[in-house]
């Protein structure tokens, strides 16, 4: 973790320079400018002020959970999975246009954070840290109407599925499993083509991790996604590239076949380039039904046609060599949830079932959010894991339970 001693100092600049760059936009408007002011670039610092906008979300929360210890992979909390935790973290985007063809943005975050253990080596030990970093930033250029280019540091996500995103190619996290947590962004660089107000192609260059930690080592990867979009539905092709996976071919795709119910479905087919015989598909489908009262019903199937069905000790080296940047990484998933929002214009929920298929063991999430105001809102996230401690979702943590409140302006 990156600690820094003047983290605190840096954001407060930040955010200086954002209310100040506001109360310029406000100040009087009566007062005289200078000849030099007036002779010089009174357009151009006006534009600045006009194009520049900011958001700031603050983040406070508690965590409590529960370490599984007497599962092989987490004997003795060998996993060191803190019992306690408390979060601050400081959110604020800032975006910039110069002129009609420059787009610049930049999502800086500081978290403090505090954890505590009670199992294993670090039993009785607590400790504080504070983080600072870019989890995105972005230049885009518009070369022409229909031409953009951009390079950043981004989280590219697409798709219609909530468990997983099996037809991206950079990261499968879609981010869905948990709200509250940012998915760290990674470095690309993009081109992107609009021919036609229906149809779209996207040539992207993954050029480093970024803020993500993958379990293995980060690798390039090439892609290019073709995007169609009318009316009530819309389907994407990704063709990427991989040093070490050969070429993979993706698929989103989404129909509203009446106004209540929803068919869609994601995924991916690559030839291993390993073992030429072997091939790793992907897939999921997935159907929603939406109430007239407005809770919208949501069921999934995942597939993983590579994916590990044995004991979950087996799954790590040296004995298994299973690849846990796949997020998921049984064979069959299900999943059922439940969800709802801006319920008498303040409360939010969401019910979240997920099933492991191969060994029984599952996981249940439950959100709850309420408005108060247009600023502030509290939440509380809860996680109950049910299996057996050599099952996926059995072998590490019992339960844990989010509490905390935001406010964004």
């Amino acid at each position: 973790m990156k600690r820094l001693i003047i983290p605190k100092f840096f954001i407060i600049a930040l955010l200086s320079l954002s209310l100040t760059t506001t109360a310029i936009a406000v100040e009087n408007k009566t007062a005289l400018p200078s000849q030099k002011e007036v002779t010089e670039s009174p357009k151009f610092s006006s534009q600045l002020i006009d194009n520049f906008s900011w958001r700031l979300n603050l983040m406070t929360l508690g965590i409590i959970r529960e370490p599984e210890t007497n599962s092989i992979i987490n004997f003795n909390n060998q996993q060191n999975i803190n019992k306690y935790q408390a979060e601050v973290n400081i959110r604020p985007d800032f975006d910039l246009d110069l002129g009609p063809s420059v787009h610049l943005s930049m999502k800086p975050r500081w978290r403090l954070q505090y954890e505590k253990w009670t199992e294993g080596s670090k039993k009785n030990t607590s400790d504080t840290t504070d983080e600072f970093y870019f989890n995105e930033w972005l230049a885009q250029i518009m070369v022409t109407e229909k031409l953009f280019v951009s390079y950043g540091r981004e989280n590219i996500q697409w798709g219609p599925s909530f468990l997983i995103s099996p037809s991206n190619p950079f990261i499968k996290d879609n981010g869905r499993d948990n709200p509250k947590i940012e998915v760290s962004g990674l470095g690309y660089g993009r081109l992107v083509w609009i021919p036609h107000y229906n149809w779209s192609t996207s040539l992207i260059v993954n050029t480093d991790d970024g803020e993500y930690r993958f379990h293995n080592d980060f690798e390039k990867t090439y892609a290019m996604k073709i995007d169609y979009t009318g009316y009530e539905k819309y389907f994407s092709l990704i063709l990427s590239h991989k040093e070490s996976q050969g070429e993979t071919l993706g698929l989103f795709a989404n129909w509203s076949i009446a106004d209540a119910i929803r068919l869609y479905g994601e995924g991916s087919v690559a030839n291993e380039i390993v073992d030429e015989d072997s091939t790793d598909l992907n897939f999921l489908l997935g159907i929603s039904y939406t109430l007239e009262l407005g809770p919208t019903f949501a069921f999934e199937y995942y597939y993983n046609e590579n994916g590990f069905t044995g004991p979950i000790e087996e799954s790590l080296s040296p004995i298994g060599n299973v690849n846990f940047d796949d997020v998921l990484i049984r064979k069959n998933y299900s999943l059922l949830q439940v969800f709802d929002s801006n319920i008498n214009d303040c409360f939010n929920y969401l019910i979240r079932w997920i099933q492991d298929l191969d060994d029984s063991s599952s996981r249940t999430m439950c959100i709850l959010e309420y408005e108060l105001g247009d600023h502030f809102k509290f939440f509380t996230i809860g996680d109950v894991f049910i299996g057996d401690t050599d099952d996926e979702f059995g072998s590490l943590n019992s339960y844990s339970a989010y509490l905390g409140m935001e406010l964004t302006y």
